[in-house]
């Protein structure tokens, strides 16, 4: 059986020949691909026969994760990949000659002042080695059946720069702690974006259980391979944060996801400090010069003493601690 092109997203007939099965018999096609020397079954789908043929139908949703960009004939190889089927009744089986998948290309073009090629001669050499040729229209050469792989274009009275796509190398907080009401840099490192690229920002709350809310979304644009925004989170949202998580036995912790173009990325996770305030007495006066011991929620231990009833703690993350006090019998949580 001869190669066959098969178009990507829309349903294809699988047939077998037959004899000596009555009609309605069902019939299993196990679908294969085979790449870089290896085989794997991907999928399976049922048919029937009827007049003398098996007959089934799959489409084909394979992911395409070849970037295909116009660039200079290069001698690199794309790794080929194939599609067959086994179909199956009882004990008997027959295997399908090679099958490949093809794909709709959409090539998009404009000029430096930002108009699109329209009416402009073009030839396209794809992977395989077949050509076509064409004008552009509104700036588009379109392509239903295109191979996958790389391709070589040309396009008259034009010679290329090429620009990769932009990407996002890192995005991060500015500090991974930061007192309430504080503000804070959000900072996300990239590549290959112009300068005035629009950037969104979206703030997620993430509590106890994994739970996430979505508190906040700033806008922002690229420079100098750079996007910086400045979030505040006021004092009465973190603490009513705080209320709720600590109902659930967690603390809230905060992170950013971020958009440039089709570009994401995510952030690491953010945690607020307040200062923590703790008043004692005993029957006779406040506690004065007294030592204590505070375990915070994060694990840390701070030490000091009393003064006039106060002990204060500064940076203090939110969440349970345990108190003991020098000299006295009493352990606070």
């Amino acid at each position: 059986m001869s190669e066959t092109k098969l178009p990507y997203g829309k349903p294809v007939k699988l047939l077998i020949d037959l004899q000596g099965f009555p009609d309605g018999r069902l019939v299993l096609f196990q679908i294969w691909r085979k790449k870089g020397g290896n085989e794997e079954k991907i999928t399976e789908v049922y048919g029937v026969t009827k007049g003398g043929k098996g007959v089934g139908r799959w489409t084909p949703m394979i992911e395409r994760k070849e970037i295909l960009r116009v660039q200079e004939k290069t001698s690199e190889q794309v790794e080929e990949e194939k599609y067959y089927f086994i179909a199956k009744i009882d004990d008997q089986e027959v295997k399908s000659g090679d099958m490949v998948l093809v794909y709709p290309l959409d090539i998009y073009l404009e000029d430096k002042n930002k108009k699109p090629l329209h009416g402009i001669k073009y030839k396209i050499t794809f992977s395989d080695g077949s050509t076509n040729e064409g004008k552009f229209e509104n700036g588009h050469a379109k392509f239903p059946d295109a191979p996958p792989g790389k391709f070589e274009l040309e396009v008259d009275g034009y010679e290329f720069v090429y620009k990769p796509p932009g990407k996002i190398i890192k995005a991060f907080w500015g500090k991974n702690k930061v007192k309430i009401g504080d503000e804070v840099k959000m900072v996300v490192d990239v590549k290959d974006f112009d300068d005035g690229t629009k950037a969104k920002f979206e703030i997620w709350e993430k509590g106890a259980n994994e739970k996430k809310d979505l508190i906040d979304q700033i806008d922002g644009e690229v420079q100098k391979n750079k996007v910086e925004a400045v979030w505040v989170y006021s004092t009465e949202d973190v603490e009513g944060d705080v209320e709720e998580d600590e109902e659930e036995k967690g603390e809230p912790e905060y992170f950013f996801d971020v958009t440039v173009e089709e570009e994401k990325a995510r952030s690491g996770i953010l945690k607020f400090t307040h200062v923590l305030e703790i008043y004692l007495e005993d029957e006779k006066a406040p506690l004065d010069d007294v030592k204590y011991r505070i375990t915070l929620s994060d694990g840390t231990v701070r030490t000091g003493r009393f003064e006039n009833g106060w002990a204060k703690i500064e940076n203090a993350p939110f969440g349970n601690f345990f108190l003991a006090v020098e000299n006295y019998d009493i352990v606070i949580k």
